[in-house]
């Protein structure tokens, strides 16, 4: 049976106007945009200590590990959900020749926001040399990709999806060096790290586009669940959740394939979680993608009604997806100034990030960081509330991009 529920709006970067009622899509988008809040919240407020991997079994602390893990959901959720918008798109009777244009469009104006507001955004100062290509980057090179499949069949785009997703750990193996001349576009597809632009310039690439580019179009595929009744899609979400952990589990507990960093047992059955959890991000690896795809699904399946207040205060912040995240980095960085200038009477390790040392308790504890965090959702939530509603009444293609 086909649902006659009208689809979602859309979803993050994604450029196409929302034609109905909000649901699960964007509920679950402004829950992992609240947790990405949190996790630059920590950034900001504690550079200068706590300088390890907040994921390192040996040193971290329960609440700091959770803190930093529950960010995780943050990436595979945009991207997987950006499919799904375009899917929604297409079915609202947008051609596809028309998709594929507004794709490139965004998603080369998303690359230009990476190189320009979103590095301003962290760095407060223009002394730096270096170039970050993190998730919106990402999530336009994905887009571009995501354009020319639209014209190859659904089957094409599944096999495309899963072969980057599930094939390629099978290439870590393989250095930037291997490629001689080349290696910087190994590190632009899979390898990460630093490419050289000359005159002492680089791009640091956090987010290579394999394998996200394969995640954007099983986002898509998933779309078509929309067209079924709720309770069939609530149980057809809660077991792609469940296979995807429980295929995390088996190929974490085999420590040979779907992730470069094999977890060990510790003295602490604590720490021994925290290892086998410990997956990678920087860049990701099959178990990363399995457990966080995983817990999407369940998300997805359990708000398909947004539930209470919180539910409908999600739903907000998930329809003004780039306008918050843009918002959200520089009053977090303007926070964190602001909160160094009244501790230590200086803030110079934040206004030109990086370049000069902080101090040795420059770090906030978590309890600031969980404050701060909090008054930074509280104010911006208004502000989301009215560019949502502005590109609901005015869905002019460039307003929707916000």
């Amino acid at each position: 049976m086909v649902s006659h529920e009208k689809f979602p709006g859309p979803v993050f970067s994604a450029p196409f106007p929302s034609s109905g009622r909000v649901g699960a899509v964007d509920c679950v988008r402004g829950l992992v945009m609240a947790l990405m809040a949190l996790d630059h919240c920590r950034d900001f407020f504690t550079l200068g200590a706590m300088q390890d991997d907040p994921t390192n079994p040996a040193t971290t602390s329960l609440l700091l590990y959770l803190t930093r893990w529950a960010t995780h959901l943050c990436a595979p959720t945009f991207v997987f959900l950006a499919g799904t918008a375009v899917f929604f798109s297409l079915e609202r009777g947008r051609a596809q020749g028309d998709k594929a244009r507004l794709l490139v469009q965004r998603g080369a104006l998303l690359i230009l926001l990476e190189l320009t507001l979103v590095r301003w955004a962290w760095l407060f100062g223009f002394s730096h040399t270096s170039y970050l290509l993190q998730v919106i980057w990402m999530l336009g090179a994905s887009m571009l990709v995501m354009a020319g499949l639209l014209f190859v069949p659904d089957w094409a785009k599944l096999v495309f999806g899963l072969a980057l997703v599930l094939g390629h750990n099978a290439f870590d193996s393989l250095a930037p060096q291997s490629f001689g001349g080349l290696g910087w576009l190994w590190r632009l597809l899979h390898a990460g790290g630093s490419v050289p632009l000359g005159h002492g310039r680089s791009l640091e690439v956090l987010y290579p586009l394999i394998p996200w580019a394969g995640v954007m179009p099983l986002g898509y595929l998933a779309g078509r669940l929309y067209r079924f009744e709720p309770g069939r899609r609530v149980r057809i979400l809660a077991a792609l959740g469940g296979g995807c952990l429980a295929g995390f589990c088996a190929l974490r507990l085999g420590n040979a394939y779907g992730d470069p960093e094999p977890w060990r047992a510790y003295a602490e059955g604590a720490r021994t979680a925290y290892s086998f959890f410990d997956v990678s991000k920087y860049p990701p690896s099959l178990d990363y993608l399995l457990a966080t795809l995983g817990v999407m699904f369940l998300a997805l399946a359990f708000f398909e009604h947004p539930k209470g207040r919180i539910g409908r205060w999600l739903t907000v912040l998930g329809q003004a997806p780039l306008f918050f995240y843009v918002t959200h980095l520089y009053l977090l960085h303007a926070l964190a100034v602001g909160y160094a200038l009244w501790r230590f009477g200086r803030a110079d390790w934040l206004v030109d990030w990086g370049r000069w040392p902080a101090p040795p308790d420059a770090g906030a504890s978590l309890a600031v960081v969980y404050a701060m965090w909090l008054a930074t959702l509280l104010a911006l939530y208004p502000a989301c509330r009215a560019v949502a509603a502005r590109r609901g009444a005015h869905p002019t293609r460039w307003a929707s991009l916000l």
